[in-house]
């Protein structure tokens, strides 16, 4: 008969999916209720947010990479203080219910099946393999566009923060936990935008092609594009939409692409422009070379 009446209940509570402690449902139903919630509702929306906000912010603004972290990593912090509240104020709300029932062994399996699903393992997985996969992501999109080696270390930096703050929970309390979680997978759905738009971009793109005019007696040559120009020739050559920086410092020209540096000797008095802008001593261009379909760059010695 008794266990004839625990089966109804049970089904009572499923039906009306409540899964507040009892003695005829247990702790372990507690926690695995926390664990799915915490993994699949509290994890998905932050990434997607982060997501979005940083194909927002690509599409509709000019603002620089780093402006774009800021902006992300300040609505994580917003969305996260929001989350631990109102995941606090969710677990009061059990918590009361179970302290009127008089019930302290279920009081005490719902404290410990709350931060179990905070802290749970498979969260933790999730999270660690999103952001080893973001950090791939960001360090192939930095080659592709041009970034300095400075900025890749400022990305990933910022990314092994965020893991540090995913696996630091345990070492906090709650709430600290529910907090750095939250600012993680907005940071960890920011990052997977930032990195994957421009690779994905790179590799289904058509390749350009440039003119290379070298009005000069110094071959042309980098090796990672195929390129070797001789002196005083011209050659078409078709390259990846690549992004690269062209600097004049005395009497050379540094071409900057695929995060590494290529000096060229040319006279101060030389001309150099690419695709008709000129680049004078003292100047540098940054050329996304996805922009068009045709370029030129053109050098000629005096």
């Amino acid at each position: 008969m008794s266990s004839s009446i625990q089966i109804d209940v049970i089904q009572e509570n499923c039906q009306k999916k409540e899964w507040f402690p009892t003695s005829k449902i247990g702790g372990d139903h507690i926690v695995e209720k926390t664990e799915k919630e915490e993994y699949l509702k509290g994890q998905l929306m932050p990434i997607l947010l982060g997501l979005i906000t940083d194909s927002i912010l690509d599409s509709i603004t000019e603002l620089d990479l780093t402006q774009r972290v800021i902006i992300i990593s300040s609505i994580a912090i917003i969305y996260a203080v929001f989350y631990m509240t109102w995941k606090r104020s969710k677990y009061k709300q059990v918590k009361l219910k179970i302290e009127e029932s008089k019930k302290p062994k279920e009081l005490k399996e719902s404290e410990k099946g709350f931060l179990k699903g905070i802290l749970s393992r498979r969260v933790t997985v999730l999270l660690l393999v999103g952001f080893i996969v973001a950090i791939v992501l960001v360090c192939a999109a930095s080659i592709v566009l041009g970034f300095t080696v400075e900025r890749i270390f400022l990305l990933v930096g910022w990314l092994l923060l965020m893991i540090i703050f995913v696996l630091s929970g345990a070492f906090f309390s709650v709430d600290v936990a529910l907090l750095l979680r939250g600012i993680a997978a907005v940071s960890l759905g920011g990052a997977l935008s930032i990195g994957s738009v421009p690779t994905y971009g790179f590799l289904t793109a058509e390749p350009v092609e440039l003119t290379i005019q070298n009005g000069c007696s110094t071959p042309l040559v980098y090796e990672l594009l195929n390129i070797n120009v001789s002196g005083f020739t011209t050659q078409t050559v078709e390259l990846k939409p690549l992004t690269v920086t062209f600097t004049r410092e005395g009497d050379f020209v540094f071409v900057y692409a695929l995060c590494q540096t290529v000096p060229y000797y040319v006279p101060k008095d030389a001309f150099v422009s690419f695709d008709g802008q000129v680049i004078k001593p003292g100047e540098s261009l940054t050329v996304d070379l996805g922009k068009q379909k045709v370029h030129e760059f053109f050098i000629k010695c005096v």
